[in-house]
C-alpha cells in the first residue's frame, strides 16, 4: 500500500496499492475495502462494483 498516497486521496474505505508515471500523468492503482463508499463532495452513497476501470484526469 501507498500510505501518502491514499492520505492524500483521502477517500474513506480506498487504499492506493501501486501508482505509475505516464507521459507526466499520475495513474493510481486502487482498491476498495468497502462495498460502498460516500462522494466527500455531495454526501452521496454508492455501491462498490464488482471490476471497473476508468482514468481520472485532476487537471
Amino acid at each position: 500500500m501507498q500510505l501518502l498516497l491514499t492520505e492524500l486521496l483521502n477517500l474513506p474505505g480506498i487504499e492506493v496499492e501501486d501508482y505509475t508515471d505516464v507521459a507526466g500523468e499520475l495513474i493510481l492503482i486502487v482498491e476498495a475495502k468497502t462495498i460502498e463508499a460516500i462522494c466527500p463532495r455531495c454526501q452521496q452513497k454508492k455501491g462498490a462494483k464488482t471490476s471497473e476501470s476508468g482514468a481520472v484526469n485532476a487537471a
